[in-house]
């Protein structure tokens, strides 16, 4: 909401002002739109070379679209069929807005991640994603975190489409205790 505000505030209008994205001028010679659209969408020279992707797109994020992620990695996977899990994987983050923060499970640690899948071959089949709740072990502490939540809330993040399932039984505040 305040980033809709913010932008309202600041005299946006859909009409006359979405096209800028596409401007340029002597000084910024590329769009915002091609700085922010890989060259080759398929990432055929990324899956020619075995590389690994690790996507993570937070559902609330008021910025860029959660379904637009989705949409390009449906288009990816069409491209590259069975295989394309094995290059690039995509998790959804409930409740995060703008790469952290709204009252969701925003902290984890994808770097170690992706180095046992590039390294090791180990392909993230779920990923432990932290609140930072306050009282919590991680700071900062994430203010929108909902107070009955407890501090050290923990869930699993899964691949897409996989969604995470409690297991009924255990604390349902640990991810230890769902499954994708």
């Amino acid at each position: 909401l305040d980033f809709a505000i913010n932008w309202n505030n600041q005299g946006f209008n859909v009409d006359r002002d979405a096209r800028k994205i596409f401007a340029t001028n002597s000084t910024y010679t590329e769009s915002a739109i091609s700085f922010m659209t890989p060259p080759d969408l398929s990432m055929g020279k990324m899956v020619a070379n075995k590389g690994r992707m690790i996507l993570v797109h937070g559902v609330a994020d008021p910025v860029f679209s959660a379904n637009d992620t989705i949409d390009w990695y449906e288009k990816f996977k069409a491209t590259h069929g069975s295989s394309a899990t094995d290059f690039a994987r995509l998790f959804l983050i409930p409740g995060m807005g703008h790469s952290r923060g709204g009252p969701s499970t925003d902290q984890t640690d994808l770097v170690d991640v992706l180095v046992n899948w590039v390294e090791r071959g180990i392909a993230p089949d779920a990923v432990v994603a932290r609140a930072r709740g306050k009282g919590g072990a991680i700071s900062p502490i994430n203010e929108d975190v909902p107070v009955f939540w407890s501090a050290n809330r923990s869930r699993i993040l899964c691949p897409y489409p996989a969604t995470p399932r409690y297991k009924g039984t255990g604390d349902s505040e640990n991810a230890v205790n769902f499954f994708c």
